[in-house]
């Protein structure tokens, strides 16, 4: 019924504290915990097989024999996944509530025109471990809002769907999906939002761990914001703009972003060419045309993409 899609690299501190999450779950279906292991120079993979050898009909892992990657880790193990449903979990993430996969499942049975839920989560600071819920939700703690409605419209607002909470309908996304140019969890997300929106249950499920070794958390602001940029991009010519105009404005605002980083005379032309063509179709969506060269109106509406991604 649910494959545990979990990718894992050097998580030798961490990774019991997620596989026990998955395993303490009290389910009436059946659950496959498949773990990519990415070639870890630590002890990461001597653990994985220890708890293996304990639960082979519940553990399916897969080794790399040298480090392939992120991205590459994960589509591998996603090809083996095989349940119904898919949950997701890194290796230095854990679940704390030993119903949620049958909390979500029971939703997701029930509302079969959803493509995902997620809940609540709450972030360890590794350094400190102190632990407290996320600040994003606590706008839910009163039950002012309970069990929000995510759509294409309002997923960058607020951001709520996070990987280690979310459960998702298994045919929903396509190699094709995974193989896209910068794929990250919220390229993720927005896949699965053009077959369905999505639903915030209310409840906490999770810990988020915030670490040293965070693949993402450890690199620098910059990096940062251009890898969020070229994911936004590769989202902007992926999706089909008639149908996800919103990715506009969280095209530019992730381009904004990166070109602050940039020197002064990298960031003017790099604006002055991307920008542009931004700001000439948006006018010409508004039937504004007077001011758009007419070299470029038939360029905009047959090229809007390519131009975007020159």
């Amino acid at each position: 019924m649910v494959s545990v899609w979990m990718i894992t690299y050097n998580h030798e501190k961490y990774i019991a504290d997620a596989i026990e999450g998955v395993l303490f779950q009290k389910t009436n279906f059946k659950i496959e915990l498949v773990i990519g292991e990415d070639g870890s120079s630590d002890r990461t993979k001597e653990i994985i097989r220890e708890y293996h050898n304990k639960y082979p009909n519940i553990i399916k892992p897969r080794y790399n024999n040298l480090n392939i990657g992120m991205m590459s880790n994960a589509i591998k193990t996603f090809g083996e996944c095989q349940g119904k449903y898919i949950a997701l979990c890194e290796g230095d993430d854990y679940w704390t509530d030993p119903y949620k996969l049958q909390k979500q499942v029971d939703f997701m049975e029930a509302n079969e025109n959803y493509s995902y839920c997620c809940t609540k989560f709450s972030i360890l600071n590794d350094n400190t471990k102190i632990i407290s819920e996320d600040e994003r939700f606590s706008i839910y703690s009163d039950g002012y809002v309970n069990d929000a409605e995510i759509t294409k419209e309002n997923l960058f607002d607020p951001y709520i769907s996070h990987t280690l909470t979310v459960v998702y309908r298994n045919h929903l996304l396509t190699n094709q999906d995974l193989k896209q140019p910068y794929f990250k969890d919220i390229f993720l997300y927005m896949c699965l939002l053009q077959k369905g929106n999505g639903k915030f249950l209310n409840f906490n499920s999770s810990v988020y761990r915030l670490n040293d070794n965070s693949i993402w958390g450890t690199k620098p602001k910059s990096v940062q914001a251009k890898q969020n940029f070229l994911t936004a991009e590769s989202m902007f010519n992926y999706f089909p703009l008639e149908n996800n105009k919103h990715l506009v404005k969280f095209y530019i605002g992730c381009l904004f972003e990166y070109c602050h980083y940039l020197p002064v005379h990298e960031k003017h032309a790099y604006l002055g060419k991307k920008y542009t063509f931004l700001y000439y179709y948006s006018k010409l969506k508004r039937g504004v045309k007077s001011i758009i060269p007419s070299t470029c109106i038939l360029k905009i509406q047959n090229n809007m993409k390519y131009y975007l991604m020159k």
